[in-house]
């Protein structure tokens, strides 16, 4: 509630107009968006002895915003934002000792078990043009500007190797864990903290406002990034720059990147989905 507080004091407190649905000059949304990335899917183990790649990998994010009508066809809002973010969806490389030359060490693939989660939170402004309705209802268009931060102390990561495949599907596919296979290992990692990566995001609004009731409306839209900076590493990059990381590391310059990377992926091309109540 103290967002909504806050949120509620820096928007504006008039109107231009008469304008607003019913006479409703402000409301509070809240989305669902879903990031539209290449099909991958996230690993599930069902029991000791079986994994299984399962769900397309949605990269769902949350926002809430509270939002001001300033006239027939203007909206704007200010909102905070979350996404849970997973950095690595199934298949990853470890280094593990090489068996011919214990003194050695080789990469090899692995299936993730289990990872925590990696928050990222964000502060948006949104600006909404409203040019076949009467805002804040019907088709429109608009920005959306969000600053947002992660930090993480540290990232602990379960894994197995030594699987093989048992039935190849489409959508699907079931591991046999062997624990008796020679490249058998079933571990646990945790890499080290101080983990953070900022993001300044700018995303296109393609949408509609469909009211159902006379406090409800359903707010389904596109959002198109125009501009991703991400900055970590003492770096500023533009998204499109930072690439996946798909290998567990002690090194925080690399792990940096690979929040870096999932802060892309939650930020791309995505469909959203809205509930409006208008006060």
């Amino acid at each position: 509630m103290k967002y909504l507080l806050i949120l509620s004091i820096l928007l504006p407190l008039h109107s231009f107009s008469q304008s607003g649905y019913l006479g409703s000059k402000t409301n509070i949304q809240l989305n669902i968006t879903n990031s539209i990335t290449p099909l991958k899917y996230k690993g599930k183990l069902i029991d000791e002895s079986n994994y299984k790649e399962t769900n397309l990998n949605l990269n769902t994010s949350y926002a809430l915003t509270v939002n001001r009508v300033l006239n027939d066809n203007i909206q704007i809002g200010l909102g905070y934002g979350y996404a849970p973010m997973v950095l690595f969806t199934n298949l990853i490389k470890v280094e593990v000792q090489n068996p011919n030359n214990p003194n050695t060490f080789q990469n090899t693939n692995a299936r993730i078990l289990s990872s925590k989660r990696v928050d990222h939170h964000s502060f948006i402004f949104n600006f909404r043009n409203y040019k076949h309705g009467i805002s804040p209802v019907g088709k429109g268009w608009g920005i959306d500007i969000a600053y947002g931060r992660t930090s993480v102390n540290e990232l602990d990561i379960d894994y197995t190797t030594g699987e093989s495949i048992t039935t190849n599907g489409i959508f699907t596919k079931h591991y046999l864990i062997e624990n008796t296979a020679s490249n058998y290992i079933n571990s646990s990692v945790t890499l080290p903290g101080n983990l953070k990566a900022n993001s300044f995001v700018i995303k296109g609004y393609l949408g509609r406002t469909i009211p159902v009731s006379k406090k409800i409306g359903i707010d389904l839209s596109l959002s198109i990034p125009i501009l991703r900076v991400l900055m970590l590493n003492d770096q500023t990059k533009i998204a499109y720059l930072v690439t996946e990381k798909r290998e567990l590391s002690n090194s925080v310059f690399n792990n940096n990147q690979a929040i870096a990377y999932a802060i892309r992926k939650y930020n791309g091309f995505s469909f959203n989905i809205g509930v409006k109540y208008f006060i």
